[in-house]
């Protein structure tokens, strides 16, 4: 699955179709989707190096569920901090793919900081914007 996305990715140009953040998102989808993980973090680089395209919060979720995933759990905290200065706002999903990812792997301290994190930025969401 994701060898065909990403060559039907590579031939946007030639079928003068543009490469853009909605089509990036399809392919880091399907590379987590086929669990390439080892493609995931030179993908998410290539948006905003080569293309000069913006992630956004569905291209933030993906690497962030990829992250997790993989067990990288500090890094997925990594790109969760950086969702904020991107000025993307995180959801529902991005915390709940987050805490899943820190619950399920016994990582109940992170877990808990995070749970904290979370309901300050709910609350900050919810009655400051």
């Amino acid at each position: 699955m994701f060898d065909h996305a990403s060559e039907v990715f590579d031939e946007m140009p030639e079928r003068k179709c543009g490469k853009h953040v909605k089509s990036f998102n399809a392919l880091l989808g399907a590379c987590v989707s086929a669990k390439k993980f080892d493609k995931v973090d030179g993908i998410f680089t290539d948006l905003t190096g080569k293309m000069g395209v913006s992630p956004d919060i569905v291209s933030y979720k993906i690497m962030v569920k990829a992250l997790c995933e993989m067990g990288s759990f500090d890094s997925a905290g990594s790109v969760f901090d950086e969702i904020g200065r991107s000025g993307c706002q995180p959801d529902l999903i991005t915390f709940n793919t987050l805490l899943v990812g820190l619950y399920s792997n016994g990582r109940f301290v992170n877990g808990e900081k995070f749970w904290a994190k979370m309901m300050g930025l709910v609350f900050y969401y919810t009655v400051f914007k």
